[in-house]
Parts: C-alpha cells; sequence; structure tokens
C-alpha cells in the first residue's frame, strides 16, 4: 500500500527531451526549478503523486546481465545516499530518456525528475525519485480584462489531471532493484508500449504471490469472456466458475493441472489462454511461474468482479450464484421449433 500524504517535494528539475530518431536533441535546464508557495506544491502532488494512491502492482528494475547494467538503476543508487547530486543525475537519466525514444510514434516532451520525503510503502517510510515525462499539451481559453471588456487568448498547458508517464523508485531493497510504482497511459502497443517501461525504465513487476495470482486471474478472465461467442453464455460461465472453483479450492496453483482440469474440454479456449500468456510474458516482460502459492486476498477480489450474467434478448437477464456451478444441472437450454426461439427450463425447489 502506498501512502504519501505526508510526502513533500525536495528537489525538482524540469528538461525537455525530444525524439531520437528525429534528431530533435535535449534542452536542460542549468539549475534545478524553484517551487514558490503551497498551492503550487499542492498542485504538483495532485499531478504527481495522486495517480499512484491506486497503484495495486509493483516493479523492480532489472537486466538481463546483471542489475549493475540497469542505467536509472545505477543512477537512483547515486542520488539516494547522495541528493546533492540530484540536477546532474537528472540530466544524465533525461539523456537515457532521449536514446531510448528511438521509435518514430515516440513524442518529444518535458522531462520531470523530483525528490521526495516522507513516503509511505507498505508500512515503511522512505524516500522516492519520481520520474515523469508529459508528451501532449492541453489547448485553455485564457480570459483577461481590457479596459471596459475581456480579450480572449490561446494557451497551451499540462493537465494536472492527467499524468502520461511516471515513476516512483522507493528507496527500499535497494540489492535487488528497488520497489518502483509504474503508470504508463499513452503507450498502446509493440514499440511505444515497451519503451518506458522496458528500454527506458528496464523493469519487470515484482513476482509476490498477489501479483502473480492478480495476472493470472485477470489472463483467465479475459480469456474465457473472449472465447465463447453468443449463444454460449451458459458455457462461459460454467467454466468461468470451474475456473474460480480451482482457485478457491487449492492452496497452490500448477499451470499443467489448471490446463487440464479447468480448459481441457474447450479446446479453443486452451489455445487462447497459451498463445495470450507466452504474449505477456514475452511483450510486456511479466513473468507468469507455472508453480506459486494463490492469494487468498486477490481469489476474493476478483471473484466479486466476473460476470455471471446471461442476458436473454433486451428484457431478460439469468443471475447465476458464485460458486454454484451445480446449478447448470438445474438450467437447461432447448430450442421451441414452433415458435423458431431459444428457450431455457429452471428447476428449483423454492423461490423467494
Amino acid at each position: 500500500m502506498i501512502e504519501l500524504s505526508n510526502s513533500e517535494i525536495k528537489y525538482l528539475a524540469v528538461h525537455l527531451v525530444g525524439n531520437k530518431l528525429r534528431q530533435e536533441g535535449v534542452r536542460f535546464s542549468n539549475s534545478e526549478t524553484p517551487i514558490e508557495g503551497d498551492r503550487l506544491q499542492e498542485l504538483l502532488f495532485q499531478h504527481f503523486l495522486k495517480p499512484f494512491l491506486k497503484i495495486e502492482s509493483l516493479y523492480q528494475f532489472t537486466h538481463d546481465s546483471n542489475l549493475s547494467f540497469n542505467e536509472v538503476y545505477v543512477y537512483a543508487k547515486s542520488v539516494f545516499p547522495n541528493p546533492q547530486c540530484f540536477l546532474q543525475i537528472s540530466r544524465e537519466i533525461a539523456k537515457h530518456l532521449y536514446e531510448s525514444s528511438s521509435h518514430p510514434r515516440i513524442r518529444g516532451g518535458e522531462f520531470f525528475m523530483l525528490y521526495f520525503t516522507n513516503c509511505s510503502i507498505d508500512g515503511v517510510t522512505t524516500d522516492a525519485i519520481g520520474i515523469f515525462k508529459s508528451e501532449t499539451k492541453d489547448t485553455y481559453l485564457k480570459i483577461s480584462p481590457k479596459e471596459n471588456t475581456y480579450g480572449i487568448t490561446l494557451d497551451e498547458g499540462i493537465s494536472i489531471n492527467r499524468l502520461e508517464k511516471g515513476c516512483l523508485i522507493f528507496n527500499l531493497d535497494v540489492d535487488i532493484g528497488y520497489r518502483v510504482a509504474v503508470i504508463d497511459n499513452l503507450s498502446k502497443s509493440g514499440e511505444e508500449a515497451r519503451y518506458w517501461k522496458g528500454q527506458f525504465l528496464g523493469v519487470r513487476e515484482l513476482g509476490t504471490d498477489d501479483s502473480i495470482t492478480k495476472q493470472y486471474m485477470s489472463l483467465v478472465t479475459r480469456v474465457i469472456d473472449d472465447s465463447f461467442p453468443n449463444g454460449s453464455a451458459e458455457h462461459r460461465i460454467k467454466t468461468q466458475l470451474k475456473a474460480m472453483s480451482y482457485f478457491d479450492s487449492n492452496v497452490s496453483f500448477d499451470d499443467e493441472q489448471f490446463t487440464r482440469d479447468v480448459l481441457s474440454e474447450w479446446p479453443t479456449a486452451s489455445e487462447e489462454y497459451n498463445e495470450r500468456k507466452r504474449r505477456i510474458q514475452d511483450k510486456e516482460g511479466i513473468s507468469l511461474p507455472e508453480k506459486f502459492t494463490i492469494s487468498r486476498k486477490e481469489v476474493e477480489r476478483v471473484k466479486r468482479s466476473v460476470r455471471r450474467t446471461i442476458q436473454l434478448d433486451d428484457s431478460f437477464e439469468l443471475v447465476i450464484k458464485a460458486g454454484a456451478a451445480e446449478v447448470f444441472t438445474n438450467l437447461k437450454r432447448e430450442f421451441d421449433e414452433e415458435k423458431g426461439m431459444f428457450y431455457y427450463k429452471v428447476y428449483f425447489t423454492s423461490e423467494r
């Protein structure tokens, strides 16, 4: 859990980082940017920190060869014990971002680096380094009084309500790559999606039981929802309940066993599951181990959001209670030849 209500900004540096492919270059500030007044501090907090309060997954710096080759990790290790080098290190990180910005769809923009104190994560208070990039501008109407009337001009600026790209590096677990919270609201797919988390930061999701359980349950839910076409709602919900029952009744997850027990009846769903799992690991750099301890907290959270409704035209819907897979022995879908319509038979003992 991230708690930032007592955090304060100690240092702020702003640079302009362009697209390397277009040879736009980097424009560096010669000094740190002063923060004048409590109101500005409050707005900066709203823009840079508030989005992280909803973060559930954490990351850590990594590298295929050795962690010491991850540039942002090495720069962070220099700043935490020696904050007076903040400005110089911010320039080095901005250079590294420029070197990572070679895809033609990556836009130039303002680079921000901030040093925060009194940041709390999982009950531990520590310092944090924030790295952010803004790539889009909003257009504003500026109203100014002029004698007996008002003038209107156009201006451009950064919306304080939308953080596009950012990360918070908490000064914890330094030997294994720190604890890092990441936001990337612009990247869509392919190289563009990889550049912030992959090429620039070089992070992977922390392999906690919570995060792994969350990844797998999210994957399974999406695959089942997408693998059954219209008219197969009964099979979709039945498979969904079967999957939830597996997570609910087992202490540990075994990928081979799960595929056999839950998905083997539906080859399309099984193939889609394996393909998406491979894609997540290859393209997003997220590790999905084949065996892990199931997080009860994540199971309960995901179970509440699973779709268990069969929509019948626009007038009726059947809602299947959680954990009631046996209900399908008392629910029959049939076709009326005379009316040319489908119908359900529902067998029950009592009604309320």
